[in-house]
């Protein structure tokens, strides 16, 4: 009935432990000692700062339209106070590896008669955060550069940083001018999302959709002339570490340029393409849904760690209270998520799933009772952490890289790998489905894949239509079927091939919101994903 009986160090299953609990003989294998490379276990990252995305600055109810006219000098908007988490965890917390950091930029001293100095202070120095330097063109204009991704010449278009000495009333314009994108879903109506310390401290508002006179185009500015070498991924079986991705999408690259006005003084602002979801968030979510108290119901281990030393997570989610002869015929559904860091919808989509399959409601008892559930969150922590768009520390496209998938360098796509063919010893898989976000499209949508047999032709079309039957924000129109060449080494082709599983699948959802249903004209947001 159990997929392995390997002892964990890890967590404490007495009684009276509040601690996650594991029964040990569901846990997945750990690699030994001298199978993988040894690294200290990175703390969990303490950010100064914790976002309450639900802080949201409009009414669900009430349709916000991508062309409203944004609040004026001295306006704001009406806050829905509604908090994730009973109590308030928006203040700051104790960062002992950041919290002392000298500022890049030093305001000057000048005289008390000559205006202050208004120069915006720009950090990224905190996790997922990736500015790598802002250029002031005047006191209210500034060109922003994007750090690449770790080890690559590119892969820029997730963003996420702060500002500081802000002056109230004065515009602002931003521009964001190597990003790697030829298109956009700036150019279809999303804003800039934006988080200001003393609105969210004043008026309880937090994350929002803001910004005026926004534009996505083409640059004259020129990338490298290097060659993209990961479009092989055959560099799993390589003896020597493989090249680094150094191409992104274009010969050019492409600029995000918008407008903000602050609404007050002196000011911390945070400013992030989707709504952040680190490494650290992940920790404190998976801490508080695998307690004691939800012992029967979801499960936690580690299925490996990642290049960086850190843990990888896996929840396992059933009926555990079931007569052991009910779980042993169970057939599993495998789960996976953020294998893009800068994806972050891919986790807020993951969150939903694991609060409502671990929840008192009807259907989700009947999954639990039905299917064991192994899902792994955060595919990429590294990633994450360092505030990558697309890539590893190694500088790879983890999505390319399922084929072969080295054990040295790719450890998270091998051990997944690995815990599929050992989920297949003891049971069959029905459903597997990667999450993404997507830059471009709308509503929510899947890929999935042809099927070449005869018999079993247009069976992958069935959960993409039974989703658009019954959710409004999800686009079987969207949904795409199709086998690309480019496309082979990613999870849901590599999965359908290798473990012959009909219903393997990319789910994306927009980062900007629907183009249908009830919901149309609105920017998704938390509760949405």
């Amino acid at each position: 009935m159990y997929d392995s009986v390997e002892l964990s160090p890890h967590y404490d299953n007495t009684p009276n432990s509040q601690n996650p609990y594991i029964d040990e003989r569901e846990l997945i294998e750990l690699p030994a000692a001298n199978q993988q490379d040894q690294g200290q276990i990175n703390e969990p990252y303490q950010k100064r700062y914790h976002f309450n995305p639900m802080n949201l600055p409009y009414n669900l109810e009430q349709p916000a339209s991508y062309s409203a006219r944004p609040p004026g000098p001295g306006e704001r908007s009406v806050g829905n106070k509604m908090n994730m988490n009973s109590g308030d965890s928006r203040g700051p917390r104790l960062n002992r590896y950041y919290e002392n950091l000298k500022p890049y930029y030093k305001l000057k001293e000048l005289p008390a008669v000559v205006d202050k100095d208004k120069t915006l202070v720009f950090e990224s120095r905190f996790e997922s955060a990736n500015l790598r330097k802002a250029v002031k063109i005047s006191d209210f204009e500034y060109d922003l550069f994007l750090k690449n991704d770790y080890a690559t010449n590119g892969f820029t278009q997730w963003y996420f940083f702060r500002v500081e000495n802000t002056v109230k009333d004065k515009v602002y314009r931003f521009n964001i001018v190597n990003l790697m994108k030829g298109d956009s879903n700036y150019n279809q109506g999303m804003k800039p999302l934006i988080y200001s310390v003393k609105e969210a401290e004043e008026s309880r508002i937090g994350w929002q959709r803001d910004g005026f006179n926004i534009a996505y185009y083409q640059t004259a500015r020129k990338k490298r002339n290097t060659q993209n070498n990961s479009s092989n991924s055959n560099a799993s079986t390589a003896s020597s570490v493989p090249p680094a991705i150094t191409n992104g999408y274009g010969p050019v690259y492409y600029a995000l340029s918008f407008e903000i006005r602050f609404r007050h003084d002196n000011d911390t602002v945070f400013f992030a393409h989707c709504y952040p979801f680190t490494y650290s968030d992940q920790c404190t979510f998976i801490n508080k849904v695998c307690t004691f108290q939800n012992k029967d119901k979801i499960r936690k281990t580690v299925l490996c760690k990642s290049l960086a030393g850190n843990d990888v997570d896996m929840l396992i989610v059933t009926n555990f209270l079931s007569d052991p002869v009910d779980i042993a015929v169970r057939k599993s559904i495998i789960l996976s998520s953020r294998v893009h860091p800068g994806e972050s919808n891919a986790s807020w989509l993951m969150n939903g799933v694991i609060d409502f399959l671990v929840s008192d409601d009807q259907h989700a008892e009947f999954l639990r009772s039905t299917f064991v559930f192994k899902i792994v969150p955060m595919l990429n922590p590294d990633g994450v952490i360092v505030g990558n768009y697309r890539c590893s520390l190694m500088g790879q496209d983890l999505n390319r890289q399922w084929i072969g998938s080295s054990s040295k360098f790719y450890p998270i796509n091998y051990h997944t790998k690995l815990m599929m063919k050992r989920t297949l010893e003891s049971r069959d898989i029905f459903f597997f489905c990667d999450f993404h976000g997507h830059s471009i499209g709308r509503n929510v949508f899947m890929f999935g894949n042809n099927q070449t047999k005869p018999q079993e032709r247009n069976k992958e079309k069935i959960f993409p239509m039974l989703f658009n039957e019954n959710i409004d924000m999800f686009g079987f129109e969207d949904c795409s079927f199709v086998v690309q060449k480019s496309k082979e080494s990613t999870a849901r082709i590599v999965m359908w091939k290798e473990f012959q599983l009909v219903n393997s699948f990319t789910l994306e959802a927009s980062f900007l919101g629907p183009n249908k249903g009830v919901n149309a004209g609105l920017h998704f947001n938390p509760t949405h994903y």
